[in-house]
């Protein structure tokens, strides 16, 4: 919905919190996958949860 709206926030706030929940539930690789995702709209947009996003990839990535 917010894709189709243009609300590039809104998209890569979903992304984020489904990304989120994918760990709850033990699927790191989708996790990660829509983390990434999520992180290239916040970069895009210059959003300041992209810090946060990074953070957490470090962490999923083990690195």
């Amino acid at each position: 919905m917010h894709r189709a709206i243009g609300d590039r926030r809104g998209e890569g706030n979903g992304l984020w919190h489904s990304a989120l929940a994918f760990d709850q539930l033990g699927d790191r690789e989708q996790a990660i996958a829509r983390a990434e995702a999520a992180l290239r709209i916040y970069e895009a947009i210059e959003d300041p949860n992209a810090a946060n996003v990074r953070t957490q990839l470090t962490k999923w990535r083990g690195r």
